[in-house]
């Protein structure tokens, strides 16, 4: 099955519904519409399991609107943005980096949701 990482707050506000949606560099070479995916912790335990609904292509993460934001995490600038992604993907992320867009569903608990 394929993996998504997320450290927590991340678990929470997905198992919120808060969040519903995750940017990846090049998804649509790993991820298509229907495959079920396990949502792990950076320590590959599994906390959830989700149905992926809908992937979209590539777009510069500068051309970004607003749209593409619903269902995801705030950041209080660019720069914040581009200094966690950049840590994230271990290379530099800025507005000219290509991201795609990974919205899934029918989002399952099957482990604990870690506070920190």
């Amino acid at each position: 099955m394929k993996k998504l990482y997320f450290a927590p707050p991340f678990p929470q506000e997905l198992f919120n519904g808060e969040k519903f949606k995750t940017f990846r560099l090049n998804p649509l070479d790993e991820y298509c519409e229907g495959d079920l995916i396990s949502f792990c912790y950076p320590d590959d335990i599994e906390f959830a399991q989700a149905r992926v609904k809908k992937v979209l292509g590539n777009k510069r993460f500068g051309d970004f609107i607003n749209e593409d934001w619903r269902g995801y995490e705030k950041f209080s600038s660019e720069e914040e943005r581009n200094r966690i992604y950049s840590n994230w993907n271990r290379i530099e992320v800025n507005d000219d980096t290509f991201m795609g867009i990974i919205i899934y569903e029918d989002f399952r608990l099957t482990g604990e949701i870690r506070k920190n």
